[in-house]
């Protein structure tokens, strides 16, 4: 017997074409929806008034930058050295040159030194210019260093 092949009609094609678009479509319309969901569900937490009061919050917790006061001399290599260390780590500090000023050398007598640099963080003195040092009082600060 003669199999006959029989070709589906342009109208059976067309119908099939249709269904497979109606689910691409169908979709489609999901993905959409799931993504303005998510979306707004990301906007309403980002703006929700207390996310604002809990990062005011946390900024205000942060510790506050250091008051670095370094006393220098006008030749000093380590006064040199250590301003240069202080500027690569982003530390504002207050320079006192004790040769150009006799109310900075006055100042520096309080901590009972003759010799620079006196690194001043937060009150605490570190005399000489020994990062590791300085390193440990940046990180403890109010912390006396033994030694």
């Amino acid at each position: 017997m003669a199999e006959t092949s029989r070709k589906p009609s342009s109208r059976t094609a067309f119908r099939a074409a249709s269904a497979s678009a109606r689910k691409d479509k169908g979709f489609s319309l999901l993905g959409f929806l799931l993504l303005l969901c998510l979306g707004y569900g990301i906007y309403a937490f980002a703006f929700k008034p207390g996310n604002k009061a809990a990062k005011e919050e946390t900024e205000a917790s942060a510790p506050a930058a250091p008051q670095i006061v370094i006393y220098t001399g006008s030749s000093c290599e380590p006064c040199d050295r250590a301003k240069v260390w202080l500027t690569q780590r982003h530390l504002a500090f207050d320079e006192r040159n004790v040769d150009t000023s006799s109310a900075y050398e006055d100042q520096l007598k309080q901590y009972k030194s003759r010799i620079v640099p006196v690194i001043v963080i937060n009150g605490e003195p570190q005399y000489g210019f020994l990062p590791a040092y300085l390193e440990d009082a940046l990180k403890n600060p109010g912390k006396p260093r033994r030694d």
